[in-house]
């Protein structure tokens, strides 16, 4: 209720309530700005003021309150509790102390009037305009000084980046290779030293590995890393087949390919020099590259060396190792399993190595795939038909193992492509007797039989010169120097193309080297058994021809042999004296017969001794003709 008021403090009081309005209104505008500090001021809004106007008549109303419904009722008490509900609290006193002292200057200005005039004059003052910057008029919500506005567009500076503060500052690295087999304790000791890293290390005994695991500062960890593959790893080597045509893919200009992958794998690479050669029509024409270093290096530079092999072709051959035995089972009865194998894999050759070839590996050329797919297909089919066949063991005698295998391995060949089985015979130095056939129990019984039968297709005996050489003190020497005559005259020759047999002679040098006379055994071998006594009978007739007495010899120096080649014609016209000079320095002269000093003697001993002397006179010539040589 306002009744009581003078016009003037009514005046004053309505004034004061306008004044709280307008303060609760900028108070609130005031916290939204608070709350979204980083929302940039907006220029165009009007600046709030207040200002004391003069003194209004009674009953008077502002004009935006011409509905007496809508007018507002001014209480001071009222409107100061209603506004400190809904803004800070500070802003709620300063408008209750605002209203306040306008109505106390009211009063004291109805009041101090002792003229006598009604009207009260108030003296008209300037509006004064508040600083929305002002923080003890307008402190900001929540505390802490205000922000500094933002101009519109400006990129904010954000939160500082701490990526750097998170980036570890410490590693651990886990490397597994090889297990050494020198202990590795010191040379890691020294590792650690170096790097100022440390590394634990523990070993499988199983899997033949050693695990490092490295830890400390990343640039400590990365120099031992580097140190434990490099000096704990062992040397491993590997070769790597690829397409004879991919050589000069994989060597480069000057060899700059070789030089970069060893650069950057540490591993050491050759390649074999006759690939840039090859028959261009052979599928399986393939260059070697070694590859040795570490294990880790290694791996990198087979990959490497693939990469390099891609760029020229995509074609790629692979040796798919299997036993020996699975060779003719996987070519079957007639080729058929070869054909099979061919049939299921048309984008790939196949190669299986004979029964005599050096190599055990099966080749298969093609697209890289391709090649992969028929490689397993081919242990497939090879373990399927190993554990599904049975092996029998025949005994023939050794001498008669190659009748069985035949000419260049044709008797193994015809077996396997007759039965589908698969012959081993063991290798001639070896032992044992014992044939092995491994095939199908249906195919087993006749692949025995054509072993059998070949073993006994040629009849066979043997000749030892050694007993030629009766009651001669040195049988071996007698061997020896008769061999080698026979075989620089070729009388084996005749008598082989005289029965039809075959002679299996030790050759020269290992005539030269025999320390046992039972290395030196001749083997008859003929179609019947005729021809096998015939040729022995023949043999037997050229040893008795040439007894122990009609050879002898000297050594001289290798370098002296030449000197003694003018006076072997004349010798051998002359005296019926053939020599054999070898180029070790052994000089050795038979007498062939034909001399008739010596063939008109009737008496054994007589002739015998005749042909020592002519042997012997022989020899001193050569030793005179190399001592008058050595004269300066």
């Amino acid at each position: 209720m306002t009744s009581h008021l003078s016009p003037a403090a009514q005046f004053a009081a309505a004034a004061a309530a306008e004044a709280e309005a307008e303060a609760v209104a900028l108070a609130e505008s005031v916290s939204a700005a608070a709350i979204v500090d980083s929302a940039p001021a907006d220029e165009g809004l009007p600046v709030p003021y207040l200002a004391i106007c003069p003194a209004a008549p009674p009953g008077y109303v502002p004009p935006e309150f011409t509905d007496e419904a809508t007018a507002p009722v001014v209480d001071c008490v009222d409107a100061t509790a209603a506004t400190a509900s809904a803004v800070d609290k500070n802003v709620a006193r300063q408008v209750s102390s605002a209203a306040v002292m306008f109505e106390n200057a009211a009063v004291d200005s109805a009041v101090g009037s002792d003229d006598g005039n009604s009207d009260v004059v108030v003296e008209e003052r300037k509006s004064k305009v508040v600083d929305l910057n002002d923080q003890e008029l307008f402190p900001a919500l929540g505390g802490g000084s205000a922000k500094a506005p933002v101009a519109w567009g400006a990129k904010s500076a954000g939160p500082r980046p701490v990526a750097n503060d998170l980036k570890p500052k410490r590693a651990t690295e886990v490397v597994d290779l090889p297990m050494m087999q020198e202990a590795v304790g010191q040379a890691v000791l020294k590792i650690m030293e170096r790097t100022g890293a440390r590394i634990d290390v523990s070993h499988n005994g199983v899997l033949a590995t050693s695990t490092y695991v490295i830890s400390g500062p990343i640039d400590s960890v990365n120099r031992a890393k580097r140190e434990v593959i490099t000096k704990l790893s062992p040397r491993v080597t590997q070769v790597v087949a690829v397409p004879a045509e991919a050589r000069s893919a994989v060597v480069g200009v000057r060899g700059r390919g070789l030089q970069t992958i060893q650069t950057k794998t540490g591993a050491v690479l050759s390649v074999a020099r006759d690939g840039d050669s090859f028959d261009a029509g052979d599928a399986f024409a393939t260059v070697d590259v070694s590859i040795s270093g570490d294990s880790i290096g290694v791996a990198a530079a087979v990959a490497m060396v693939e990469a390099a092999a891609d760029k020229r072709t995509t074609r790629r051959v692979a040796f798919e190792t299997v036993p020996r035995e699975a060779h003719a089972l996987l070519v079957g009865k007639g080729g058929a399993g070869l054909r099979g194998l061919q049939a299921a894999h048309p984008g790939v050759t196949l190669r299986i190595p004979g029964p005599l070839d050096s190599g055990v590996a099966i080749g298969v050329a093609g697209e890289r795939a391709a090649v992969q797919a028929a490689c397993a297909h081919i242990r497939e089919v090879s373990n399927a038909l190993m554990s599904g066949s049975q092996v029998l063991c025949v005994a023939v005698a050794k001498r008669q193992h190659r009748f069985v295998v035949g000419d260049k391995g044709c008797g193994l060949r015809d077996i396997a492509l007759a039965t589908g089985c698969s012959v081993i015979v063991p290798p001639p130095r070896a032992a044992s007797d014992q044939i092995s056939v491994r095939g199908s129990p249906v195919d087993l019984p006749l692949a025995v039989q054509m072993v059998l039968e070949r073993a006994a297709s040629s009849a066979i005996d043997t000749f030892d010169p050694a007993q030629a050489a009766g009651a001669y003190g040195r049988p071996l020497l007698y061997a020896q120097r008769a061999l080698r005559y026979f075989h620089d005259r070729a009388r084996f020759r005749r008598i082989e193309s005289e029965y039809g047999a075959v002679l299996r002679v030790a050759a020269p040098a290992a005539i030269a080297s025999a320390t046992d006379p039972a290395q030196l055994v001749i083997e008859i071998t003929a179609p019947s058994p005729v021809s096998v006594a015939g040729a022995r009978a023949a043999l037997a007739s050229l040893f008795a021809a040439f007894p122990p007495h009609h050879f002898n010899g000297i050594d001289v120096e290798p370098h002296q042999v030449s000197l003694l080649a003018e006076s072997v014609s004349r010798l051998q016209s002359v005296r019926s004296v053939y020599t054999l000079l070898s180029p070790t320095g052994g000089v050795l002269v038979i007498y062939e017969g034909f001399n008739p000093d010596v063939d008109r003697v009737a008496d054994p001993a007589e002739r015998e001794r005749k042909t020592r002397e002519l042997l012997r006179q022989t020899l001193e010539e050569f030793r005179s003709t190399l001592a008058v040589s050595e004269q300066p």
